[in-house]
């Protein structure tokens, strides 16, 4: 490409600027909605289950080793690489700690997405729709509040963004190497995204196939991790049956009857 070509191809330094405005206010306003979503005790006053009981302690127990122990027979990377410097800080300040750096990397993530959006959904409007599902989407279950372990679900919804961009630019082509690699280290259900990851590499530009090979890598070690090292079982967990049906019966009576009569129901049906 030409040096005339490159300067018309490049956007301005003017949009340049304005997007990177937009996304750090998108990333500060879905941090905030984090933050403040949590009813009753403030978010940073509480330490969701695994925070705590599992990779905070970990840390505290085997130091930096921790980060590449198996939960619940995956690797957790992105929970784990969050949870490392908790251990260095007072345990009062955990909960503070957790809340501010789940909120932040939401908000990152959120920004992430809101600039690979833009070359497939033009009105703003439905871009903010896209960002705003991280922190509000009630198909989160109630399970994505302000918390470094439920965080994989929002890495996996932008995973699929990700894949969708048909962006070469060179900052568009690491935010989505990042995503699909970091999600594939993060979550077994990354392989969901693989399909798509398939049709990336069979299109053969120079972004798809970087993010493809990050996204290769990810769930290469996945693997690895999964299956060489100590597993530990997932508190009160069944086999893959159990699981599939526990989380179908959660999506579809979460959609019919809302998270505040879910609870009760389950309880009548004895499930």
């Amino acid at each position: 490409m030409s040096a005339a070509r490159a300067d018309a191809a490049a956007p301005p330094a003017s949009a340049r600027g304005s997007g990177i405005l937009s996304g750090a206010a998108v990333a500060l306003a879905v941090a905030g909605l984090a933050l403040a979503r949590q009813s009753g005790l403030a978010a940073w006053r509480t330490i969701w289950a695994e925070d705590g009981a599992v990779f905070l302690a970990d840390v505290w127990n085997h130091g930096w080793v921790s980060l590449f122990r198996p939960y619940a027979g995956y690797w957790k990377l992105l929970p784990r690489l969050l949870a490392l410097p908790a251990g260095a800080l007072p345990v009062r300040t955990a909960a503070i700690y957790f809340a501010t750096v789940g909120a932040i990397t939401l908000g990152l993530l959120a920004a992430g997405l809101w600039r690979l959006t833009r070359n497939r959904l033009q009105h703003r409007g439905a871009r903010l729709v896209v960002v705003l599902a991280l922190p509000l989407l009630p198909a989160m279950l109630g399970e994505n509040l302000d918390n470094v372990t439920n965080l994989i679900w929002a890495l996996l919804f932008a995973m699929f963004w990700a894949c969708a961009s048909p962006s070469e630019d060179r900052t568009d082509t690491g935010i989505r190497a990042t995503l699909l690699g970091l999600g594939a280290a993060s979550t077994a259900l990354s392989a969901l995204c693989l399909p798509f990851v398939g049709l990336m590499l069979w299109r053969r530009r120079r972004g798809d196939l970087t993010a493809g090979i990050a996204y290769g890598i990810g769930g290469l070690l996945q693997v690895v991790f999964a299956l060489g090292a100590v597993q530990q079982k997932a508190p009160d967990r069944g086999g893959p049956v159990d699981m599939a049906s526990e989380i179908s019966f959660r999506i579809t009576g979460g959609a019919l009857f809302g998270e505040r009569w879910l609870p009760g129901l389950s309880h009548d049906l004895g499930s």
